[in-house]
C-alpha cells in the first residue's frame, strides 16, 4: 500500500456512498437536534455524528480533489479548483443568508456584507467555509501535497506536525488564528488540526486497495484511546478548537465507513445507489437540507429519534425530487 499508482477512476463509487452515509447521519442529528426531545438517544447520535461528520467529508474532500485536480494537473487545473471554491463560498453565502432570516430574524445590506465578508458565520454553516479554504490551499501546496502524500511515511511526519495545534495554543490572532490554528471560545473547524484527515483521503486516491492490517490496528487503537479518555474524564473531548482526543475518536468509524462503502453487496443495492446520489450531490444537498432545517427551526414538535429518522427520510426525498427535475438521477442512468 506504499506504491502511489494513481490509477483511481473519475468517479469512485464508493466515495459517493461514503458521503452518502455521512450526509444522512449528519441530517439526522440536526433534524434531532433542532426537533427532537432530549434523550440517551439523542446525545449519543449526536455526539457520534459530530465527532465523524467533518472529519469523514474531509477525508472524502481530499480523495476527491486529488482524483479531480492533482492527478493530472494542467494549466487550466488551477481555475478549475479556484471554480470549486467559489461554488462553495456562494453555498457558505446562501446558507448563512438563510440562517439569519429564519433563525435571527435580520435581514439587509448589512447582515449580508458581514456574510460576504466572513465577518458573521452561524453555526452549522462554518464546514463550508474550511472546505473552500482547503481549495484554495490545494493551488497553493500542490506540490508539498504531491510530496507529502506519496508515502504513508511521509503522510505520518505531516500528520504529527498538524497536530501540533492541539496542544500548543495559537500563535495569530483573531479570524486567522480561529480559522488557521483554532481559538477557544470560537465555533470553527480550523484547517490545520483537521489536515490529517484531507491528506488522507488523497493518499488513499493514490491506492487501488483496502487498508492493509496495520491500518486497522491504527484505527482501533487511536479510536480507544479517545474512548478511554471520554470514560476517564467522564466528559466528551473538546470540540472547539478539536483536541487531540476528539481527533482520535473517528478514525476507526470512518475506516468502517471506507471499506463498507466499498462492498459490491452496497454497491449493487437499491440502497447504494441512493447513497451515491446523495454523495454525487453533496453540496446541493447540505444546502437544500440545511434550507429546510432554518426554516422551520423554530417550531416545536419534540420527535423521538426514530420520528426524526421519518422527517430525515422524507427531507432526502425532497432533496432528491428536486435534483431529479434539473437532471436525471444517477440511478435512472444506471437503469438505461
Amino acid at each position: 500500500m506504499n506504491a502511489t499508482h494513481d490509477t483511481a477512476p473519475l468517479r469512485d463509487l464508493r466515495i459517493d456512498i461514503m458521503k452518502g452515509l455521512l450526509v444522512v447521519g449528519m441530517l439526522a442529528s440536526h433534524v434531532n437536534v433542532f426537533y427532537g426531545k432530549p434523550s440517551v438517544a439523542t446525545t449519543v447520535l449526536k455526539y457520534y455524528v459530530n465527532s465523524i461528520s467533518f472529519s469523514g467529508f474531509l477525508f472524502c474532500f481530499g480523495y476527491a480533489v486529488y482524483v479531480a485536480y492533482m492527478r493530472r494537473y494542467t494549466r487550466t487545473t488551477p481555475l478549475r479548483i479556484l471554480s470549486g471554491a467559489a461554488k462553495i463560498f456562494a453555498v457558505f453565502v446562501l446558507s448563512s443568508s438563510t440562517y439569519s432570516i429564519f433563525r435571527d430574524k435580520t435581514y439587509g445590506w448589512e447582515r449580508f456584507l458581514d456574510i460576504l465578508t466572513v465577518q458573521y458565520i452561524p453555526l452549522y454553516n462554518e464546514f463550508l467555509l474550511s472546505f473552500a479554504l482547503y481549495y484554495v490551499l490545494t493551488i497553493i501546496l500542490v506540490e508539498p501535497f504531491r510530496w507529502a502524500t506519496a508515502n504513508w511515511q511521509r503522510v505520518l511526519g505531516v500528520i504529527v506536525l498538524c497536530c501540533i495545534p492541539t496542544i500548543v495554543p495559537s500563535p495569530f490572532t483573531g479570524l486567522v488564528g480561529s480559522i488557521v490554528w483554532g481559538v477557544p471560545g470560537q465555533y470553527l473547524f480550523p484547517i490545520l488540526p483537521y489536515a490529517p484527515f484531507f491528506l488522507i483521503g488523497m493518499v488513499f486516491a493514490r491506492q487501488t486497495s483496502i487498508p492493509q492490517p496495520w491500518l486497522w490496528g491504527v484505527a482501533i487503537c487511536a479510536t480507544l484511546i479517545s474512548a478511554a479518555y471520554l470514560m476517564v474524564a467522564q466528559a466528551t473531548p473538546q470540540r472547539f478548537p478539536p483536541s487531540i482526543w476528539w481527533l482520535l475518536g473517528p478514525v476507526l468509524p470512518l475506516t468502517m465507513y471506507y471499506v463498507l462503502s466499498g462492498s459490491a453487496l452496497l454497491q449493487q443495492s437499491a440502497f447504494g445507489r441512493w447513497l451515491a446520489h446523495i454523495g454525487e450531490n453533496v453540496l446541493f444537498y447540505l444546502l437544500m437540507s440545511n434550507v429546510l432545517l432554518f426554516a422551520f427551526t423554530r417550531m416545536k414538535y419534540g420527535f423521538s429519534v426514530l420520528q426524526s429518522m421519518v422527517v430525515t427520510i422524507g427531507m432526502l426525498g425532497i432533496i432528491w425530487l428536486l435534483t431529479s427535475i434539473v437532471r436525471p438521477t444517477s440511478m435512472a442512468r444506471q437503469r438505461d
